[in-house]
């Protein structure tokens, strides 16, 4: 029974410890063409990424990847970081 226990123990130790944190960047700046400010957050988690737009708080899921999305949002010149 100890065993059992430990065995299960040592497996959700091991999921809680592996579990990854979202790959995240933040781009801020003013956008080129409308001169608004722009200030973004792309976040790729579990296979998904979500764009939020931290001005409106308007939050989109989307089929590029991560280098897709902030090559974009430099494109418009924002300045993006970690």
């Amino acid at each position: 029974m100890k065993k059992i226990f430990f065995l299960l123990f040592s497996i959700i130790l091991i999921n809680v410890a592996c579990k990854k944190e979202p790959d995240c960047r933040t781009c801020t700046g003013e956008v080129t063409n409308t001169g608004e400010m722009g200030n973004f957050t792309v976040c790729y988690e579990d296979d998904v990424l979500t764009q939020t737009n931290n001005i409106t708080s308007e939050t989109i899921t989307s089929s590029n990847t991560l280098p897709e999305s902030v090559a974009f949002l430099e494109s418009i010149g924002l300045e993006c970081s970690e």
